[in-house]
Order: structure tokens, then sequence, then C-alpha cells
């Protein structure tokens, strides 16, 4: 019975094509130009309609593009900033230039993932909007989301749940581990933290104490603002055309006390201790 409807389909579609294939092109035309001030089909195509969006209100989340059938890239006008989510803005006045570029749309996920990204809130964000990760602790949070990025590309509670929350950015992430596999998204986060954190910790002096750990380098208190802004200009070398020089990244990168403070060591006591009672002389 299976095989019988499957052929029944095939004849369907084959006729339906037979059908349109045979049918004159010209009428189709006519049909849609009569009575119509276009003399053209191309007349009928207004490029600019979706353009007029911004964050708080979407009319489309378009923007005029020219690419050849198939094409990797676009060129489009540029109005807007380097790094802004809608390259071209409609109400714009001015065209800054000719952007290539094969952003799918242009969205207020691209604004907010950004925002989230300076802010440093992330997790908060996942946290806070989420009624899966909203009673896990960070550090099952971060495991749970880390696991979803680059584990296997199953329909986990986790996937599903960013895919609602980001779901261009786990299109994206899950179409990567279907043609290259799962791995491939591991390669690219370690390679990521390789050209930011391996870079920094190569350009710290020698006589700086410091240990790199994957995404982070052990430091002494003192030497934190030296490390956190080499990471800040680090990242705005490698991503110049996202992070605008107007950007604030103090929180970009997150610092946090991994031992105990330097006045609290015990040799440090002692130290102050003998200084005190030894060398200043207040007490014998």
């Amino acid at each position: 019975m299976s095989m019988f409807k499957n052929i029944q389909k095939v004849i369907m579609v084959v006729f339906s094509i037979f059908i349109f294939s045979c049918s004159p092109k010209k009428d189709i035309k006519n049909s849609l130009l009569i009575n119509s001030q276009y003399s053209s089909l191309v007349d009928l195509v207004n490029p600019l309609m979706g353009t007029d969006s911004k964050f708080s209100l979407s009319n489309g989340n378009t923007y005029p593009a020219i690419a050849t059938p198939w094409g990797m890239n676009f060129w489009t006008p540029q109005t807007a900033k380097m790094g802004d989510g809608w390259a071209y803005k409609y109400d714009d006045e001015t065209i800054r230039g000719i952007k290539q570029t094969h952003q799918p749309t242009t969205n207020d996920e691209y604004t907010l993932c950004l925002k989230l990204l300076l802010e440093g809130r992330i997790y908060r964000y996942i946290q806070e909007n989420s009624t899966y990760f909203k009673e896990m602790k960070y550090n099952d949070l971060k495991k749970n989301i880390l696991s979803a990025l680059n584990a296997e590309n199953k329909p986990t509670e986790s996937n599903k749940e960013l895919a609602r929350l980001f779901p261009n950015v786990m299109g994206w992430v899950n179409s990567i581990k279907k043609e290259s596999g799962y791995k491939r998204m591991s390669f690219i986060g370690q390679s990521t933290e390789a050209k930011i954190f391996v870079e920094v910790y190569r350009q710290l002096p020698y006589d700086k104490f410091a240990l790199l750990i994957h995404d982070c380098i052990l430091i002494t208190q003192k030497d934190v603002e030296l490390t956190k802004k080499l990471l800040e200009t680090r990242v705005r070398e490698l991503y110049a055309d996202i992070i605008l020089p107007e950007y604030n990244l103090d929180k970009l990168f997150k610092t946090s006390l991994v031992s105990i403070p330097d006045d609290k060591l015990l040799s440090t006591q002692r130290e102050e201790y003998f200084q005190t009672t030894f060398i200043n002389g207040e007490t014998i």
C-alpha cells in the first residue's frame, strides 16, 4: 500500500511540473501586469521593503542587497556605523559607503547578543528569561550551556531552550555540527581562546607572575588592571569591525579573587610583625 501511495505522489508531482511547464509564460506575465502602470516584472520589486526597522519594532528586518544567484556575499549600502545590527536604516539621510556582507538578516538578536556581551550578563539574561535554566546554580548553568554549544547535535532541553532565546545563533551552531561534526564547535571556541588569552599571556612582562589556564590568566592582584587592559586591546584588534572604539569593554572580562588577599597571607603577617617589633622598635 505504501509503495502504491509513493507512486501516486510521484505521478502527481510529474503531472504538476508538466502542466506548469506547458503553460504559456507570456500569459502569466500579462496577467500580473494587466491594468498596471508597470511594464516589467522587475518594476514590481522594491528592495527597500522591510528596511524601516529598529530594535523596538520590526517592519521586516531586511536590507537592500545585491548578489549573484546563490552568492556567498551581498553588496548593500551602509548608513549606520560598523557593528550596528542594522547596517542600512530607511530613515537615515547619509550613506557611509557600500558594504559587503553575508549577514542573513538585520535583527534585534544581533544587537541583543552584542549588548549582553559588552555588559557581561549573558548567563544572567539566559537565567532570567528561561524557566528551564532559572533555578540552576551558576556552575551548573554554565556547564549546561557549554554542553549545548559543544556537544553532539541532539534535541536536548538545553539546546531547545537556547534555540528559543537565540534562534539565529543556535541555528548557526547546529548547522556547523551537522556539516562538520560537533567537534568543530569546540575547535572554534578553543581557537578564539588561543587568539585572545595566549597572545596576551605572551605580552606580559617576564618579571610578572602569570599562569595561563584555558580562558583565564592567573595573576597577582597588582597586575589585574594591566592584564585586563591587554585583553581588551586584543579583542579590539581581532574584532575591529564589531567592537567600535566608543564601546566600553570594562565588563567584558570578569575578574575574581581565587586566593586569599595578600594582607591575609601568613608570610605577610610575619613580615609586618617583624617590621613593627624589631625594626621600628615599638616593642621589645
